[in-house]
């Protein structure tokens, strides 16, 4: 089963109060990404809302991170420890209020995970010895 599954999503028996939507096409790790941001940024979330957007930046986000594991994991990097890089640039750190995900994707970005890896990888290595 890929991490990123998408699932069809009913409003009566949608499980999230910010899915109010008919029926919502939407993956389990952008729902994680809503039930994130709405407990740790609940004005961003609002204004989403009101933009017409969660659910669409929430899977974008999810999206992003599904690609960045697929990349971890084939340069090395166990599930467990890409998934943790990929939530926390994508997932658990939302981008500050005037970035938007599209923006997140820079040659800076890609330094600092690649600098995870490398870290993780090393760290992997010793405690193997």
């Amino acid at each position: 089963m890929k991490f990123c599954r998408k699932m069809t999503l009913q409003h009566s028996v949608s499980t999230h109060p910010n899915l109010n939507v008919e029926k919502q096409m939407i993956s389990e790790m952008a729902l994680r990404a809503i039930r994130h941001w709405t407990e740790h940024r609940p004005q961003w979330v609002e204004e989403l809302k009101e933009a017409g957007r969660l659910e669409e930046v929430a899977q974008s986000a999810a999206d992003q991170a599904t690609v960045e594991i697929d990349s971890l994991m084939a340069s090395g990097l166990q599930r467990h420890e890409a998934e943790e890089i990929a939530m926390n640039q994508y997932i658990t750190t939302p981008p500050t209020d005037d970035q938007d995900w599209e923006m997140l994707e820079t040659e800076e970005d890609r330094q600092r995970q690649a600098g995870y890896a490398e870290t993780i990888r090393a760290t992997r290595v010793q405690t193997d010895q």
